[in-house]
């Protein structure tokens, strides 16, 4: 969660502020000026870059279930009351770097190397019979075909070698 940025203490000619929980020390004379915007907002960029990483939900077992982006460990809260049912057993945790990804319309998050076979045009897997997947690559590479003209991500199955279902364009 974002704190946002304020004035707290004036002592001597010297203005301290929290950006984020870091604490700026500005002169007074810098006040009169917009200088001290650029140090404030260069504060709260560093924060934020700092803090980055990801929320995982984790069962019983120790395996990731769902993942997402946050920008700050405060993100896994919100993710436990608006995004994730964390049931029996299940935690919330937080971590700067993973082994996971979490493509989006996907059922539930995937280690970046998982092979991902991906069907245009149809969401049923009963549909498949002997057609060939129209994109075969790594789980951490499906979200860059959204961005891309390679891959038509309207109507889509994603499957695994062996037909675990992973998502659909209609999740």
């Amino acid at each position: 969660m974002v704190r946002k940025y304020e004035l707290f203490c004036i002592n001597e000619g010297i203005h301290y502020h929290s950006i984020n929980g870091s604490i700026i020390k500005l002169r007074k004379e810098s006040l009169f000026n917009d200088s001290w915007k650029e140090g404030v907002y260069k504060a709260r960029e560093d924060y934020r870059e700092s803090t980055k990483g990801f929320a995982q939900l984790i069962d019983k077992n120790g395996e990731v279930i769902m993942q997402r982006e946050v920008d700050s460990p405060e993100g896994v809260e919100l993710c436990d009351l608006m995004v994730w049912r964390v049931r029996d057993g299940a935690k919330s945790i937080f971590v700067k770097e993973t082994e996971y990804c979490h493509p989006f319309k996907f059922f539930k998050a995937l280690k970046k190397i998982e092979v991902v076979y991906l069907y245009q045009g149809i969401f049923d897997p009963d549909e498949i019979g002997n057609r060939k997947p129209d994109w075969v690559g790594e789980a951490q590479h499906v979200d860059n075909l959204f961005d891309s003209d390679l891959f038509d991500m309207g109507t889509f199955l994603a499957l695994s070698e062996s037909g675990e279902w992973f998502g659909t364009s209609e999740f």
